[in-house]
């Protein structure tokens, strides 16, 4: 489902892997698939690593080697990329959506948001209704999260289970301009026990589940701990 044109390769080492690849779905769907076939279904798989676009008007020129070195090459866009699938047991977009709260939480980022998709976004190999874009503060858009689409699972030979999927931008993600961070200064400790608290709430299906935990965390202020939701 990629649009646009892919970088080709002039001496590619197989017949079928002629282009620079664009996206890491592919590798993590053949690694799924390679360890179904050996009854080694239930796996998490995770990778960094760069992926390449095709040259945008003049970025990417650089000057090369040659008589004189006068020649000049538009070189492939690189971006730095992690991502994730999660095919064990019980896994779906809300795997994904959890590591993405883990990872976020480890690096001590603040607004990282996870925003639907506008009318007529296409997310390339991700289901059309359980997946996302990843904005940043700025509204970067550093990555995707959701699930793969099922037949692109399928044309992998990885079977027709639900398949998390994780993608950021690390370029992007570890941007401290980009994306703000946490404050590093300490807080004392309170002497009290914390206080769950639990509620249920109705809203309509067009507001976004960020949206409910961002107006209990604004109710909860300095107080709070944490949201879950």
């Amino acid at each position: 489902g990629l649009e646009g044109a892919s970088v080709a390769i002039t001496n590619p080492m197989a017949a079928d892997q002629g282009f620079l690849r664009r996206s890491q779905m592919a590798g993590l769907l053949g690694a799924l698939a390679w360890n179904l076939d050996r009854r080694q279904g239930s796996v998490r798989l995770f990778e960094v690593g760069v992926v390449f676009s095709a040259p945008d008007g003049e970025r990417g020129v650089t000057e090369r080697a040659g008589t004189g070195g006068a020649r000049q090459a538009v070189l492939p866009d690189e971006r730095e990329l992690v991502s994730a699938i999660f095919a064990a047991d019980g896994d779906d977009a809300r795997t994904a959506v959890s590591a993405l709260g883990a990872l976020v939480e480890e690096l001590g980022l603040s607004g990282v948001r996870v925003r639907a998709p506008e009318l007529g976004d296409t997310l390339a190999g991700l289901h059309p209704t359980r997946s996302a874009r990843l904005a940043a503060s700025g509204g970067a858009v550093g990555g995707t999260v959701g699930e793969v689409d099922p037949a692109v699972v399928a044309d992998f030979g990885a079977g027709e289970q639900r398949v998390g999927w994780l993608e950021v931008d690390l370029g992007l993600l570890l941007d401290r301009s980009v994306v703000d961070r946490h404050s590093q200064l300490s807080r004392p400790v309170s002497r009290y026990p914390s206080s769950d608290v639990d509620l249920a709430l109705v809203v309509d299906d067009d507001i976004p589940a960020e949206v409910v935990a961002d107006v209990l965390a604004g109710a909860g202020g300095g107080l709070l701990e944490s949201v879950t939701l």
